[in-house]
């Protein structure tokens, strides 16, 4: 057997306001493509160094469900469970804390960042077995920042837009 038929089997939903839209592996890879550098530090302090991902934005996926405003917050969970919250600051305004690669120290990089949903890694797709198909990734233009290690979700198969007063 090859690994076609789990391939295949992976879909992403994304619940909004306007309703839900369940996305296999393809829909999601003929959104709007974008690509950056994502890296992260873990909460010991461990570096893994910004490599190339190429994904979906949050803010695309939420247009296929009604659009997120700040009244919103973005809940992405994993298939095992995890789940990562993030404001819409966070999310679509790309007020998220960046790291030096090197140092790890708090650093402002001044590139905008973009919340993805990325389904490939320095040109290939996501390795199943220690990504899963989809995970989350904050790009930046170059190779200049890691984020916080808790947003790089992996196996991500649903996308919840709640609202704050929740």
């Amino acid at each position: 057997p090859t690994a076609e038929p789990a391939q295949a089997a992976v879909t992403l939903e994304v619940v909004g306001p306007a309703g839900s839209k369940i996305l296999t592996l393809d829909e999601v890879r003929a959104l709007p493509v974008v690509q950056g550098w994502a890296g992260t530090k873990s909460s010991t302090g461990k570096i893994t160094q910004p490599t190339l991902h190429k994904g979906v934005t949050l803010e695309e996926l939420c247009k296929l469900v009604g659009g997120i405003t700040a009244e919103y917050s973005i809940e992405v969970v994993a298939k095992d469970g995890y789940a990562s919250a993030m404001s819409y600051n966070e999310a679509i305004k790309d007020n998220v804390i960046t790291y030096d690669p090197i140092s790890g120290d708090e650093t402002k990089i001044g590139d905008a960042l973009q919340v993805i949903v990325a389904y490939e890694r320095d040109g290939q797709p996501l390795p199943e077995d220690s990504d899963g198909s989809l995970r989350m990734a904050i790009i930046s233009p170059r190779n200049n920042q890691v984020t916080d290690g808790h947003w790089a979700v992996k196996w991500v198969r649903k996308i919840t837009i709640k609202s704050v007063s929740q």
